[in-house]
């Protein structure tokens, strides 16, 4: 319901419940003010990056997506957060055609980087499909519990997979790169030569 609806069909019903839907609404744009926030304080550090245009509104884009296929399956209620990862794993093996335990060894990272700040656009782009993909399939089946997920991921990560097939047999190179987006060190100095008097 639109908050606006909800506000004065509550406080037609009774004042203790206004009062709680009131909260809520006020809850949900305090949260969404803070995602807001939150995101282009995001955007702003991968400005000051140097990354693209294009890279920015593949990863935004990708956050969105991933949102979406979270909630989906947060809404299940039968899944575990063990479930999460292995789905997650499920759809980038197929994706990129490395899980992200592979692909973060490839690229140098550590537990403390975020993988997916370090992918490069293409590699987004095709983890991005498969979510997308996942989400539109389980919805049009109305997956339910975990095997009806993963029979819904798979199908998505099937569709990724054959584009990411399709793009390695035309460029000749792995999707999966080792390219990161860490700083690098400044390069060292010579050492000054020393001067005999």
């Amino acid at each position: 319901m639109h908050p606006y609806v909800a506000i004065h069909l509550a406080q037609w019903l009774s004042p203790r419940f206004a009062v709680q839907v009131s909260k809520w609404v006020y809850n949900w744009t305090v949260d969404l003010r803070h995602a807001a926030g939150e995101l282009n304080r995001r955007v702003d550090e991968w400005i000051a990056q140097g990354r693209t245009q294009e890279w920015i509104r593949e990863r935004v884009d990708g956050l969105m997506t991933r949102k979406e296929l979270t909630d989906w399956w947060h809404s299940d209620g039968l899944l575990g957060r063990s479930h999460f990862g292995i789905l997650t794993r499920l759809l980038q093996m197929r994706s990129v055609g490395l899980g992200p335990k592979e692909l973060r060894e490839l690229k140098g990272l550590s537990k403390s980087h975020s993988l997916r700040d370090n992918c490069t656009e293409i590699e987004l782009l095709l983890i991005r499909l498969g979510e997308r993909a996942t989400v539109e399939i389980a919805r049009a089946n109305e997956a339910r519990g975990y095997h009806q997920q993963k029979d819904a991921a798979l199908a998505g990560g099937n569709i990724a997979e054959t584009a990411r097939l399709q793009l390695e047999e035309a460029t000749g190179e792995p999707v999966a790169s080792p390219t990161n987006f860490l700083p690098r060190p400044p390069s060292s100095l010579p050492a000054p030569e020393s001067s005999s008097q």
